[in-house]
């Protein structure tokens, strides 16, 4: 399975269809932790 694969179906998991409204605060979660990605290999 090619990379790009992977990436539609992680963004069609994370995808809500929620109507967009404006907003005071956005909150972004990540993670520095490069071990994380060997997750996906």
């Amino acid at each position: 399975m090619k990379d790009i694969n992977f990436i539609q179906i992680l963004w069609d998991y994370m995808k809500m269809n929620h109507e967009l409204k404006d907003s005071d605060c956005i909150i972004g979660l990540g993670s520095k932790d490069t071990n994380y990605t060997r997750l996906w290999r």
